[in-house]
């Protein structure tokens, strides 16, 4: 399969993610600000009950510096390095949409070649089918002479002249449940490996 373009998940790394997770350490950061502030709050609230004002004093000097930083961090996370721009933004989707557009059409023809080898594995069953009535065609004769002799007297005797083929007389597992769960299994295995590729493999995800 052809390798299809990655300029989206290259403007991700390089742009999107890291914009995002420094603006999430800003917010955090503000957080941690925030609640130094309310616990400041309270701390004045008993100093001026005390009228204490040289510890209203001090702490309304460490809670400038705390306002402070609380401006600082919002300008920070207002930059260049925390803020996605309309720029950053446009030059994900529009990657995203050509990749996504390319993968898409990428797909229909496997889609499309998936099930012409389904088709091809339908019309050899067909065959397995066929195959199989013709040995039980020749089975039920066998026991109804065998009943016959074993039973002379039998007179409800009568030839079997059908078959679900659920009973494969070959023992072959071609019974369509085997089948459509064995395929089943297969196919989440598939899934599997193919997402192990990219978490555990050889591919950067």
């Amino acid at each position: 399969m052809a390798k299809v373009n990655e300029k989206s998940i290259e403007v991700f790394n390089k742009v999107i993610e890291p914009k995002i997770e420094n603006k999430k350490y800003v917010a955090l950061e503000k957080i941690k600000v925030t609640d130094k502030l309310k616990e400041f709050d309270y701390k004045m609230s008993h100093y001026r009950n005390e009228n204490d004002f040289a510890m209203i004093a001090s702490l309304k000097k460490e809670q400038g510096k705390l306002e402070n930083e609380i401006v600082a961090l919002h300008e920070q996370s207002e930059d260049d390095n925390h803020k996605l721009l309309d720029k950053d933004i446009k030059d994900f989707n529009s990657a995203y949409d050509k990749e996504v557009k390319e993968l898409r059409e990428i797909n229909s023809k496997l889609i499309q070649e998936f099930n012409e080898k389904l088709q091809e594995a339908y019309d050899v069953y067909e065959k397995i089918a066929a195959n199989k009535v013709e040995a039980i065609r020749r089975a039920s004769r066998r026991n109804y002479m065998n009943t016959a002799i074993n039973n002379p007297e039998q007179w409800r005797l009568s030839l079997q002249r059908n078959t679900s083929l659920v009973d494969d007389p070959f023992r072959t597992n071609t019974d369509p449940t085997t089948l459509a769960n064995s395929f089943k299994e297969k196919l989440f295995n598939v899934n599997g490996r193919a997402d192990s590729e990219y978490n555990n493999g050889n591919h950067k995800w």
